[in-house]
């Protein structure tokens, strides 16, 4: 068990009751008006669910696009969106940003619409039973929307087995090394294999830089070089950090919170991810190598 997971959960649990609590109170000052509670708890429970609706079928939308591309396809598109962030990076950059601004508005608004119901069912005097199922369910939302606020640390250190360690593999590490000094990565960073592919993540106390040994064999020192210049400009750039907070919400049962950034963003789908923020970053701070790398996995 993940103690510090823990503690995040307990936080967000903590400040769901707080937010609970008040909005009780306020309802409980409130006059009664038994009429005009009902209809507002109807109409923001009307206005949750075609939120929670429209949500859910353009994150469907959205997920099908890329679902039906194949492996040939994938890679044009993620080449064509490359070359319109490199012909306008800053105008790039401001989408991402708008559209995390969007989502965490987006966030804000289900937090007081919940908040609502909850001061209005107390302000009914409703029977405690009521009132204490309507408290359940409202913190039961709310920590999964304050999770946003303590992100998981959903990957840790790989298993010992697949670390190389600057012993057995002094090349590998040298090149690495070097890289992440060039960068400005001061980090301590651990070296894993990894079959899905070359890219980079943190965990809490370090930075994890996976290689696939196919991609290694096919590339030349030099090329290496610059392929780890670009997986540690996420770290320096705080891309990986950042990223984490799109990670939804791991609260079995609860709502996806990552739909949110892609119903605000459902006018471009590929504004929602901050990775498009990396590879501008990237572009702008190292010069791009002379020579073809292979792709590499984000």
């Amino acid at each position: 068990m993940n103690l510090r997971n823990v503690a995040k959960y307990a936080l967000s649990c903590l400040a769901a009751g707080i937010t609970v609590c008040a909005f009780g109170i306020i309802g409980a000052l409130l006059p009664q008006n038994s009429r005009l509670w009902v209809s507002l708890i109807v109409a923001v429970a009307v206005l949750l669910a075609v939120w929670l609706a429209v949500n859910l079928i353009c994150a469907a939308r959205i997920s099908g696009k890329y679902r039906s591309m194949n492996p040939r396809q994938a890679y044009e598109y993620g080449n064509r969106v490359k070359e319109q962030t490199e012909r306008d990076y800053l105008s790039a950059e401001r989408a991402v940003h708008a559209s995390l601004t969007r989502a965490y508005i987006a966030l804000a608004a289900l937090v007081a619409a919940v908040g609502l119901i909850v001061m209005f069912v107390s302000a009914l005097r409703a029977e405690s039973i009521w009132l204490t199922l309507t408290a359940i369910a409202a913190i039961y939302i709310l920590t999964t929307c304050y999770s946003v606020l303590f992100p998981k640390d959903y990957v840790g250190l790989p298993d010992r087995q697949y670390i190389l360690n600057e012993g057995e593999y002094p090349t590998i590490t040298s090149i690495v090394r070097r890289a992440a000094q060039k960068a400005g990565c001061n980090r301590s960073v651990v070296i894993a294999i990894h079959g899905d592919g070359t890219g980079i993540y943190e965990t809490r106390s370090k930075v994890v830089l996976s290689l696939n040994p196919a991609e290694c064999a096919m590339l030349t020192a030099d090329e290496l070089y610059a392929v780890f210049l670009h997986e540690f400009a996420h770290v320096v750039n705080v891309d990986t950090s950042r990223s984490r907070r799109l990670i939804s919400a791991d609260c079995a049962g609860r709502v996806r919170l990552k739909t949110t950034s892609a119903l605000l963003s459902r006018r471009s789908p590929r504004r929602s991810y901050i990775l498009l923020k990396s590879m501008l970053r990237c572009t702008r701070r190292f010069p791009r190598a002379t020579t073809k790398c292979s792709p590499t996995k984000e």
